[in-house]
């Protein structure tokens, strides 16, 4: 009984021993994050003010109205919310807003990178709450195929207002608007025709067999599980609505 009783002891001892442990790991992660993101805040701070002259930037900020200014950080504050909110959409809810926006802050930080970085990087963090990385990457891909169509639209509307436009500026227009409207299709056409997408990878894995070692099946099913708001119209009329209140706002 003694043996028993000492190792149910020491059993709720190493219990207590690895709670503490992950308590600490915990700890520590968020100490690192902290640390890391005030150095990147730092270094893209500088990137943006080392040819600038600081005195004139300085007399720049003390000429601002106050009022403006907190204006402007209202209206930006509020246009990232509403990202916010139509990421955690496009993601079937699985971030909540707080967590959207905090990983469009940091994707907007590392966009000044060359390559829009930051798109890759919101991918990245969205795994950090158990949401496959294609699944949010195809969501990224969506969400700014969303933003072009409305950029088309408006460049439509305002170039048919006015007179004698130039073809060599119609001309690339149109081209775009095309070829924005052929990628959209695309993804509609694989969201509504899945197996058609799974045809085509158990073809490329039957013809070339060593790509079946990169599981192309079930990326494709994550890829797909990001385009679930063009098979759901509420969610498309969601994902709508919202850029176009982040558009106004911004």
């Amino acid at each position: 009984v003694l043996d028993r009783a000492g190792s149910i002891m020491r059993m709720h001892e190493g219990s207590g021993a690895a709670v503490v442990a992950r308590r600490r790991a915990r700890l520590m992660r968020r100490v690192v994050f902290l640390v890391v993101s005030v150095l990147v805040s730092a270094l893209f701070l500088w990137l943006a003010l080392r040819d600038q002259d600081l005195g004139r930037v300085w007399a720049s900020i003390r000429q601002a109205d106050p009022g403006w200014m907190l204006a402007a950080l209202v209206a930006i504050s509020f246009g990232l919310w509403t990202r916010g909110v139509r990421w955690r959409g496009l993601l079937d809810d699985r971030l909540t807003v707080a967590q959207a926006g905090h990983i469009l802050n940091i994707g907007f930080l590392l966009n000044l990178l060359p390559l829009r970085a930051g798109e890759l990087a919101r991918s990245v963090l969205a795994t950090r709450y158990r949401v496959p990385f294609m699944t949010a990457a195809t969501s990224v891909v969506f969400e700014r195929l969303v933003d072009t169509l409305l950029v088309v639209v408006v460049l439509v509307i305002a170039l048919s207002r006015l007179p004698n436009t130039s073809a060599a500026i119609t001309g690339p227009t149109t081209l775009f608007g095309v070829a924005v409207v052929a990628a959209f299709a695309v993804l509609v056409f694989f969201s509504r025709y899945p197996s058609v997408g799974h045809r085509a990878v158990a073809l490329v894995e039957r013809l070339l067999p060593f790509f079946k070692r990169l599981s192309l099946g079930r990326l494709l099913d994550h890829a797909l599980d990001g385009l679930k708001p063009l098979n759901h119209g509420r969610s498309a009329a969601r994902a709508i609505v919202w850029t176009l209140v982040s558009w106004a706002i911004s």
